[in-house]
């Protein structure tokens, strides 16, 4: 559900600005958010390549040599070496960095990542379904606002296409596939 009944979350300026420049080239007012950013992007590469490791889409072996040698090959040790170097990088300044050569290291592991498995074949299909998923909910509750939770089209001042928006973007995901089981998939 939308936060505080549908008032939102009365962020401050700096918790917004955070947010605006979480992503993309725009850089944090704040230390805060310079350090949510650069952690941010370091969890997500090496838990997804955590991920892949366990899903069978990558094998150790497969990552770049430089990427091994600077970074590590387990997740743990590349989470380390990354946050200690921004540690390191980062003292005695006004302003959050890391060192060149982890910083293009990172970036070399990113650019794996996305060859190897963002844009990955099986990664594709699994997209592919799930938006499937999300259009399927979203003309259903389009067409029936009713069947919506109570609230939503309250909190979106009776726009019924935001209503639908903003309950659709709060479900997880697999909320969202026992949803459309639920409402699509007959029982055997």
């Amino acid at each position: 559900m939308l936060a505080r009944e549908g008032h939102g979350l009365n962020l401050t300026e700096p918790v917004l600005d955070g947010i605006l420049h979480h992503t993309g080239e725009g850089i944090p007012k704040t230390l805060e958010g310079q350090i949510v950013k650069t952690g941010d992007r370091i969890a997500y590469l090496c838990h997804d390549y955590d991920d892949a490791l366990r899903a069978g889409l990558l094998i150790q072996s497969d990552l770049p040599e430089t990427v091994k040698r600077i970074l590590g090959e387990k997740p743990s040790d590349m989470i380390t070496t990354m946050v200690v170097d921004m540690i390191e990088a980062s003292s005695g300044k006004d302003h959050i960095e890391q060192t060149v050569e982890v910083r293009d290291t990172m970036q070399e592991f990113r650019n794996f990542m996305f060859a190897r498995v963002y844009n990955s074949p099986t990664l594709r299909e699994e997209r592919r379904k799930g938006q499937y998923i999300v259009q399927a909910l979203f003309e259903y509750y389009r067409q029936d606002i009713s069947k919506l939770p109570e609230n939503f089209l309250e909190w979106a001042n009776g726009d019924e296409t935001q209503a639908v928006v903003d309950y659709i973007s709060g479900l997880t995901d697999n909320y969202a596939i026992d949803l459309f089981q639920s409402l699509f998939v007959p029982l055997h």
